[in-house]
C-alpha cells in the first residue's frame, strides 16, 4: 500500500483495523505483505500503519499520545501533533487545502486515520527542529534519537531510501530529503546532517511541489550547498505522435514502477501516487523535468527500455503491464 486519499470532512472514518483489513468505511485496499521482505524496495504507508497498529500494541496508549511524549514534546514540536481531525478552534488557524488548480478542497483538510503515514499536522519551525535533531543526534547528541538510529535512518538500504529518509550525496556532502503529500497540501524537507543545514518549505496546494524545489533550489544557490543548485536543460520540439510511444508503465528494479501518459500539452509523469509532472523532451527518446533533477533516456530505437537519472542515483527501467502493481 503506497499511500492514502483520507476522507472529507463529515466522512464516515475507519477505525485503525478497519484500514488494516481494507474494510468499509475504508477507501484502501487491505495492507498485506505481497513480496518476501527485503527483496526489494517499495514506497510504503501501508507499512507505517503497520508500525503504528504495533506502537499502539506494545505502548498501551494511543498513538498520538506516545508520539507527543516520546518525540514531539522532547523536540519542543509544540504546534505539532497527530489528532485527526483537528478541533476547530484548531483547523481555524489551519492553512486551508487547495487542488492542483487552486480550488479549495471541498469541505476542507482531509481526514486521516493513517496517523503514522499521513496523519502529523505541523509547521515549518517545527519541522525544522526536527531537522536539527538529525544533525545533533548524528554527533551523539540527539535529545530523543541516538547515532546508531541516526546512522540507520542516513544509510540507504535499497536504492536511495534509508529508514524513512531518502539519501543523497556521500560523506560531508550526505543530505536526508523528504517529501511529502496529503490532500491539498505538499511539504519539503532537505537536511545535510554534517554541515547542519538545510530547509523546509510547506505549502497548501497540490501544485506545491514545484514551487518547494524551486524555493529549495534558491537557498541552494544562496548558500552554496553541494547540490540542489539551478540547473539549465534545453528543450526540443518534438511532435506529440513521435512521443506516444513512451506512454505506459515502467519498473525500475527493486524500487517500483513510474507511468507515462499523454496529458495537456504534451507527455507527463507519475513517478509517485498523485504526483505528476511534465515530462520534457530534450530529443525524440530523452525527456527532463523542470520540477527536479529527474532526466528520463529511452534506449535508442526503444520505446520500452531505458534509464532514469536523479541527481547521484543511475538504474535502468522496462516496460511492465498497466496493471503491474505500483
Amino acid at each position: 500500500m503506497h499511500g492514502f486519499d483520507g476522507y472529507a470532512q463529515g466522512a464516515a472514518v475507519p477505525t485503525l483495523q478497519q484500514v488494516l483489513d481494507g474494510q468499509a468505511p475504508a477507501n484502501s485496499a487491505p495492507v498485506v505483505v505481497d513480496a518476501p521482505v527485503g527483496e526489494r524496495y517499495r514506497y510504503s504507508g501501508g507499512g507505517y500503519t503497520v508500525m503504528q497498529q504495533l506502537l499502539i500494541d506494545v505502548g498501551g496508549k494511543p498513538f498520538p499520545d506516545l508520539l507527543r511524549d516520546s518525540v514531539l514534546a522532547p523536540l519542543r514540536m509544540e504546534a505539532s501533533g497527530y489528532t485527526q481531525p483537528l478541533p476547530a478552534a484548531v483547523l481555524a488557524k489551519a492553512a486551508q487545502p487547495h487542488d492542483a488548480m487552486g480550488q479549495p478542497i471541498a469541505g476542507g483538510a482531509h481526514v486521516y486515520p493513517e496517523l503514522a503515514a499521513a496523519g502529523l499536522w505541523s509547521n515549518a519551525e517545527d519541522l525544522a527542529r526536527y531537522a536539527l535533531e538529525l544533525c545533533a543526534a548524528s554527533a551523539g547528541h540527539g535529545r530523543v534519537l541516538s547515532a546508531a538510529s541516526v546512522r540507520g535512518m542516513l544509510t540507504p538500504v535499497r536504492g536511495d531510501y534509508g529508514l524513512g529518509l531518502q539519501i543523497g550525496g556521500h560523506g560531508a556532502r550526505r543530505y536526508a530529503y523528504h517529501d511529502g503529500s496529503n490532500a491539498g497540501y505538499k511539504a519539503t524537507l532537505v537536511v545535510y546532517p554534517d554541515r547542519c543545514d538545510g530547509a523546509v518549505v510547506l505549502s497548501n496546494g497540490d501544485q506545491g511541489y514545484q514551487l518547494g524545489l524551486e524555493i529549495v533550489r534558491a537557498v541552494a544557490a544562496a548558500y552554496d550547498w553541494p547540490d540542489f543548485r539551478p540547473i539549465q536543460r534545453q528543450a526540443a520540439s518534438v511532435d506529440i505522435a513521435v512521443l506516444r510511444r513512451f506512454v505506459g508503465r515502467f519498473a525500475i528494479p527493486e524500487l517500483g514502477t513510474f507511468d507515462i501518459r499523454e496529458g495537456a500539452g504534451g507527455l507527463q509523469v507519475e513517478l509517485r501516487k498523485d504526483q505528476a509532472y511534465p515530462l520534457i523532451p530534450s530529443s525524440e527518446h530523452a525527456f527532463f523535468l523542470s520540477a527536479q533533477d529527474i532526466v528520463i533516456r529511452f534506449d535508442a530505437g526503444q520505446a520500452d527500455l531505458g534509464t532514469i537519472d536523479a541527481g547521484s542515483f543511475h538504474a535502468p527501467f522496462r516496460r511492465v503491464p498497466a496493471d503491474s502493481v505500483r
